[in-house]
């Protein structure tokens, strides 16, 4: 007979575990041994105690019934509260594994959802662009190389200077509080009217002095591209 058989058959028989102890020391086996061993057999009864105990409460008996049933075979009060605190661990573990689980899947749906909406935004975009970039190849082809060269650049031109005024605009109201005339970091106090003017005017030179070159340039690169084709 094994130590662990030899425990359980003395324990059975009504033998005290000190009584257990001494006989096995006794009998050659050592102290590491012998805790081992009673500590694997005390485990292995807590754990077919809180099965036990797991099931009569799943049949609707009260735990304090099923504990005190269990004190009357003859059961160890602290073995029995080791039993009942092995299920509360147990049944918390599951609340928590079942609330991550439910999180992952939360989770999971979201990024499903992030991944399928932008995919749909993505195709939406890339769609829109394909129809831009399909008008602009069509208007692009439509034209002659002379405006080609001379109504694009030009017109990129316009709107760097455009947006240049704009933010002089802004500057000139950030810095006075209202319109005023603002050239090359210098605000000169001016009507409402004067400032229209003084933006208007600067808007007409910029074009004069920028665009139109451009413009002149380009239809020239244009007429020659074209003479070189001829």
């Amino acid at each position: 007979m094994n130590i662990d058989d030899y425990i359980k058959e003395n324990l059975r028989k009504g033998s005290s575990l000190v009584s257990i102890k001494q006989s096995l020391l006794s009998s050659g086996y050592s102290y590491t041994e012998i805790n081992r061993a009673v500590k694997e057999l005390y485990d292995k009864q807590v754990v077919n105690l809180a099965k036990y105990i797991s099931k009569e409460i799943k049949l609707g008996l009260e735990p304090s019934a099923v504990k005190n049933y269990l004190v009357s075979l003859g059961h160890p009060k602290e073995q029995i509260e080791d039993a009942m605190e092995k299920i509360l661990r147990a049944k918390k573990y599951l609340l928590r594994k079942k609330k991550i689980e439910k999180t992952k899947e939360q989770f999971s749906q979201i990024s499903t959802n992030i991944r399928r909406n932008s995919s749909k935004y993505f195709s939406v975009a890339k769609l829109k662009l394909r129809w831009i970039y399909e008008d602009f190849s069509g208007l692009w082809n439509r034209l002659k190389p002379r405006q080609r060269y001379s109504y694009i650049p030009a017109a990129v031109v316009l709107v760097i200077i455009f947006f240049w005024e704009i933010v002089m605009i802004l500057k000139s109201i950030i810095l006075s509080g209202r319109l005023n005339c603002y050239s090359f970091g210098r605000i000169v106090s001016c009507s409402f009217f004067e400032s229209v003017m003084f933006y208007t005017l600067m808007m007409l030179a910029m074009i004069i002095i920028f665009c139109l070159p451009v413009f002149g340039i380009g239809a020239l690169i244009g007429y020659l591209i074209e003479r070189s084709k001829r």
